[in-house]
């Protein structure tokens, strides 16, 4: 019967369903305590947490796998990289939106997006001065759509320079967690036949 719960909670984990697995294991792992299967369990829970992007909660859980379990040292590691998760040095979405939106494209170059940055700078610049210039010239209905179409791309910048920032997080903290699963070779460890 433990067996099997923990192997319900190891399926969710490997479809990548964080929450399910976390839900299905901590039963196991409360269940099951400082037992073979309760160590797994709480292993693989504590892998849950830190793709949940669960920092303290990773933390915790490592932090009281048993000693004698041959899973322990790699756990100590883990409790004190899953403290560090909290620390990488993520960009601010609200400083990139913005940054974008008092001059277009700097947030874009915040988030080390060049090419991005620098496209939205020239389209706002151009749509700008072109509708400028065309109400200089008394044509409204041209600067009428100019004005329209800078407003959206304008919009858009603030849109794209947000989403950067959290693109440019999300890469770096899966970059990290990449980095944690080489060093403590979760996806060579067969947990099934951990003792």
């Amino acid at each position: 019967g433990a067996e099997a719960a923990y192997r319900v909670g190891e399926t969710s984990f490997q479809q990548g369903r964080y929450a399910q697995a976390i839900a299905d294991l901590q039963p196991v792992a409360e269940r099951y305590g400082q037992t073979p299967v309760g160590d797994r369990a709480r292993y693989l829970l504590g892998w849950s947490y830190l793709r949940g992007r669960q920092w303290l909660e990773a933390s915790q859980t490592f932090e009281v796998i048993a000693t004698t379990s041959p899973l322990f040292p790699s756990s100590r590691a883990l409790a004190e990289a899953a403290r560090e998760g909290e620390r990488l040095p993520r960009k601010s979405p609200a400083l990139a939106g913005l940054m974008s939106a008092v001059i277009p494209g700097t947030g874009h170059f915040y988030t080390g997006r060049w090419r991005d940055g620098t496209i939205a700078l020239l389209l706002n610049g151009a749509f700008l001065a072109a509708g400028i210039e065309a109400v200089s010239a008394g044509n409204e209905a041209a600067a009428g759509v100019l004005l329209f179409f800078e407003a959206a791309w304008y919009s858009g910048t603030i849109y794209g320079a947000v989403n950067a920032a959290h693109k440019y997080n999300r890469d770096l903290e899966d970059r990290w967690l990449q980095g944690l699963e080489r060093q403590h070779s979760l996806a060579g460890r067969s947990l099934s036949r951990a003792s």
